[in-house]
This record gives structure tokens, sequence and C-alpha cells, in this order.
């Protein structure tokens, strides 16, 4: 009986011992909520109109959340820093669910309508591409019982975006009138996109130029995608694909202000 009852107790400790390893164990970049979801949503937000609307006004730094809602009932959530300098910005984000998938995130210049994306813990970058511009911005002011946000006061704007595709795209923004009107708060009224995009803890500020730049030395991946897939074999425990199966190391050292 003893013996029975001690066999029952290492059980016990072992399977509590194997379910707090499962509950610690980091998620990966293919997990919901992880960048291989987020980061082309991510990406897809600051490419689109939303690149235009933030980089209309002074260089900033903030805070920044962006809540996409793909109507399951569970939002999914990223974090992070934005800065904006001269019609660039740079986003540094944190996945919800995925805080072991290192620094990731975004360089996107709407003027040139180029950027890239990178992932710190890969040590490497990807370039991406705008193919549509935005024009024929206009704006209407709307009723709103928010008089502050964030400490700011602020007013509330309805915004439609002509595309060069045709398409035109709707947009509620919250400005804070005390920073050009600038909008910390932008809402999407499209419903193939729905998110909330919200700035806090703004500050006017112009952050340096080399931020906007990949960084020195980091491998080149071929694609957004190529990148993920390195990012998720890694943490997989995978082996690492030859650089000809996705990126090539090159060096990188930007020759000029616009490198792509």
């Amino acid at each position: 009986m003893i013996i029975q009852i001690f066999r029952i107790y290492i059980l016990l400790i072992g399977l509590v011992v194997f379910v707090s390893g499962c509950s610690t164990n980091p998620p990966n970049a293919f997990a919901r909520g992880g960048p291989a979801e987020l980061l082309p949503k991510l990406t897809s937000v600051i490419t689109g109109p939303v690149g235009v609307l933030l980089t209309n006004g002074s260089a900033f730094s903030s805070d920044f959340t962006i809540q996409f809602d793909d109507g399951s009932g569970q939002p999914s959530q990223v974090s992070g820093q934005l800065l904006m300098r001269e019609g660039k910005i740079r986003l540094e984000a944190v996945f919800e669910k995925s805080m072991a998938a290192g620094d990731v995130g975004l360089i996107w210049n709407a003027a040139s309508n180029q950027g890239c994306v990178f992932s710190e813990d890969l040590q490497g970058y990807a370039p991406i591409y705008g193919a549509i511009r935005f024009t024929n911005i206009t704006t209407q002011l709307v009723t709103s019982p928010i008089d502050r946000m964030d400490g700011h006061p602020v007013e509330k704007a309805n915004v439609s975006v002509l595309c060069s595709n045709g398409e035109k795209l709707g947009y509620q923004l919250v400005r804070a009138k005390d920073m050009g009107s600038l909008p910390i708060q932008i809402n999407s009224l499209n419903s193939l996109q729905p998110f909330i995009l919200t700035l806090s803890k703004v500050r006017l500020e112009t952050p340096g130029v080399g931020l906007f730049l990949p960084s020195d030395g980091f491998t080149k991946y071929a694609s957004e995608a190529a990148m993920l897939n390195e990012l998720g074999n890694r943490q997989l425990g995978g082996l690492r694909e030859k650089p000809d199966q996705g990126g090539v190391n090159i060096n990188y050292k930007p020759a000029g202000a616009n490198p792509y």
C-alpha cells in the first residue's frame, strides 16, 4: 500500500513538472498572435494610407498599440514604439503572445513607397514595396463627446483617401489639437481590414536619421515571408537554410539618404 502511494506521488510530481514545462515554453513566430501572422497585417496597415496620415506633420516618437479584429471575437494586438521623421516611419513591435520572437518591425518611406521589415533576432531584413499611391485626402470634422485623450485636447474627423487603383478608403481619426492635429488614434472604417491604431506618450522630437535605415551588416532576405519563415525555423530548432534559400548576406551598407 505504501509503495502504491509512493508511486502515485512520484507520478503526480512528474505530471506537475511536465505541465509547468509546457506552460513556460515560449511561443514561436507561427503561433496565433505571433510575427508570422501579424507582421504582414502591420505591414499592410503602415504601407497603406495610414503611413501618409502619420507622416503629414512634425517629427515625433511614441508608443503604439494596434488591435486587429478578424471577426473571431478574439482580437489580436501588437504594441511597441513608433518613430517618425521626414516622411519616414520606424516601428518596433512586441507581439502579445510571442514575446520570445525578438525585436521585429518595419521601416517605411511614405514618399518613395518603399521600405523594409527587419528582425533583430535574425539580424536580417527584407525589402517591401508599395504598388498603390494615395491621393485626394478629404477630411470632415465630426461631433464627438471625447475632448481629451492621453492628456491632449482632441477633435474627431472622418477621412476619405482615394487610391491610385480607384478604391476609396475611410478612417476615423482622433487628432491632438496641441500637436499639429497629429492623429493619435486611427480607426479603420473598411470591413476588409478592421483595426484600431492608438498612439500614446507622444513626444515631439526628431529621431536620429540612422534609425530609418536597415542596420549595417544585416542579412538581406528575398521577402518578408522568407524572413519570417527563417525566424520560425530557428525558434523551432530547425536547421538554418542556406543563404541562397531565402537570404543573402551582402554586408549591407547604405550608399545614400534613400537606400531603397
